[in-house]
């Protein structure tokens, strides 16, 4: 009986001995935040003008509009807008009851056509409205500016954020005197506009599409905009925040 008691003792004590043994000690660990802006101005443009066809019948109404509509086309593909970034937008059509000729059927039927231009060169843009308005359009509505390649500013700000943590951690591990270890976690969040309430860290990119410079603009106001150089692109910003989790070790 006493045997079978000092057995147990022993085993229970090389028990306690080997779980002390293999207890592994807590990691300690640090935070940093980096975060970085990219700035680009815009080198996108877009715009939409509207055509009035008005006929004796629904086929010469729209025919006219799109016969005026091909000339601007042309113009443009000629300063260089490429084809393809020309698109009719809106194709509306029938009878003229607020326009009428009094006199005469010429004005029964009337055809809206809408169409959109994108164009990557801000060297044109001036030259292609003054070109469109020199033809027979009834309005030019919105001007928007935007960046031909947000993925390589977001990119761009994402590698700033990931330096700037990295080096923040160096400079601690300099200035308290200890080792930086291997990273434990990363985050680095979806992308959201700067004006959204994100919370916590993350990557946020503003402005990325662009905003509107003249909204409905008549004629008139364009022109005086065109002699004044009244057209200036807005600069687009790419924000990225990113947070990193080190271990650290003593010297």
């Amino acid at each position: 009986m006493k045997s079978l008691a000092l057995l147990l003792t022993l085993t229970l004590r090389s028990t306690i001995c080997y779980a002390a043994d293999t207890t592994t000690p807590p990691v300690r660990s640090m935070h940093v935040h980096g975060s970085a802006i990219i700035e680009k101005q815009a080198d996108v443009a877009s715009f939409s003008f509207t055509v009035l066809g008005v006929g004796a019948d629904l086929f010469e109404a729209v025919d006219n509009a799109s016969t005026e509509t091909s000339k601007i086309i042309d113009a443009l593909v000629a300063l260089g807008v490429k084809k393809s970034d020309i698109n009719t937008m809106r194709f509306i059509s029938g009878e003229n009851y607020g326009d009428k000729a009094f006199l005469s059927s010429s004005r029964d039927y009337k055809a809206h056509l809408v169409t959109s231009v994108r164009i990557d060169s801000l060297d044109v843009l001036v030259t292609s409205i003054a070109t469109i308005l020199k033809f027979d359009t009834k309005s030019f509505s919105d001007i928007t500016f935007s960046y031909s390649d947000v993925p390589a500013l977001r990119r761009d700000a994402r590698k700033e954020a990931a330096a700037a943590a990295k080096q923040k951690a160096l400079d601690m591990a300099e200035m308290l005197e200890f080792r930086l270890g291997g990273i434990l976690d990363v985050i680095v969040d979806g992308y959201k506009p700067h004006h959204s309430n994100t919370g916590g860290f993350g990557a946020e990119y503003g402005n990325a599409i662009g905003g509107i410079v003249n909204t409905v603009v008549r004629k008139e106001s364009l022109r005086q905009d065109l002699s004044g150089n009244g057209f200036s692109p807005q600069t687009i910003s790419v924000k990225c925040e990113v947070a990193v989790e080190y271990e650290i070790k003593s010297h």
